[in-house]
């Protein structure tokens, strides 16, 4: 197939541009950023999906699929208006150029975040969507532009993919700032670390897609990813003091004096504009269970490729190679 993908130079977009060209297809990006590494692409438009003009050119050469992955994501400096803006606006003029072009097949790469705090319980498909956050909030959003669009033509296929927080070698957000912490030796954990956490190792997500891309019938399919089994946060944590070859500290910070000290990287970063990677938000995370049941995948053929251990294990490596004796180097290039 030839395949457009958008954020097509971002963390996951990276890894499955790569795989879907190994496969033998014929893959075109469109991204806000220049890819730091070719990837595997075939054509590369540096445009914006809110941009007619550069939907259109990225259109241009004939598509058989479109995956969207551009979203704004993070949870530090990203105003609300800006996850309607980039996250809303850009997938309704996104899917109006998919309309124009006569392409019938269209991934979107949701969240869990529409769940909200549904979370907490084993969510499914068939779970209600309750999102409370503005980036749950606007990627929910955005899949019902998408349904709309599906609705239009019975012989459209709309596949949304939900998966849980994503981690793997390049990724520089939630993982990436515990592997850090831990390795500086100041990591003290917070609570007893019961709280389940649903993980996906970012190779595990893309070989998921993968198989969705085989499905060819046409209507709407959501499907939940994480991997198997769940873990919880005080093993995770124990998992990655021993790959990081770390002594587990003996001491434990109570739930709120974590939280307190939270506040205080609040204050700071709201004065310097700065993230520290620590802020009472992520704090108070950690003792919130997440908790997907992504069964659906597996019941149409997925078999996850790389366990939870295995994962680690890479990205650790991943984070060792590159960033252990050199805690803050430019991550504006391809790792």
């Amino acid at each position: 197939m030839r395949i457009l993908v958008t954020g097509s130079s971002g963390f996951i977009g990276s890894h499955l541009v790569r795989r879907l060209a190994d496969e033998g297809h014929i893959i075109v990006g469109l991204d806000l950023n220049e890819p730091l590494d070719p990837y595997g692409l075939t054509g590369f438009v540096h445009g914006d999906i809110r941009i007619e003009e550069d939907v259109r050119t990225s259109l241009d050469t004939g598509v058989d699929c479109v995956i969207n992955l551009a979203a704004k994501h993070y949870d530090f400096g990203i105003t609300e208006e800006e996850y309607w803006d980039y996250n809303v606006n850009g997938s309704r003029c996104l899917l109006e150029g998919v309309r124009k072009a006569g392409v019938q097949h269209y991934m979107f790469y949701s969240t869990i975040a529409v769940y909200g705090d549904r979370l907490t319980s084993r969510c499914s498909e068939a779970t209600e969507t309750n999102p409370n956050t503005p980036y749950g909030e606007s990627k929910l959003a955005a899949e019902r532009i998408a349904i709309d669009w599906q609705a239009e033509d019975s012989q459209r296929l709309l596949q949304v993919v939900r998966p849980c927080v994503v981690y793997g070698p390049r990724n520089f957000t939630n993982t990436f700032n515990l592997i850090k912490q831990i390795d500086s030796g100041v990591f003290i954990q917070c609570g007893r670390g019961e709280a389940v956490k649903a993980m996906a190792y970012v190779e595990n997500l893309v070989d998921a897609t993968l198989r969705l891309l085989s499905r060819r019938n046409g209507g709407v399919q959501i499907f939940n990813y994480s991997d198997e089994p769940e873990v919880n946060v005080g093993s995770l944590v124990r998992q990655l003091h021993t790959l990081l070859g770390k002594q587990e500290p003996s001491i434990r910070m109570p739930m709120w004096a974590g939280v307190a000290a939270g506040y205080v990287f609040d204050l700071i970063s709201a004065v310097t504009r700065m993230n520290f990677g620590v802020s009472s938000a992520r704090v108070k995370k950690l003792d919130v269970p997440i908790r997907i049941d992504s069964s659906k995948i597996r019941q149409n053929g997925f078999v996850q490729p790389i366990t939870i251990d295995e994962g680690l294990q890479r990205t650790v490596k991943w984070f060792v190679d590159n960033f252990h004796d050199n805690p803050n180097p430019p991550i504006n290039r391809p790792y």
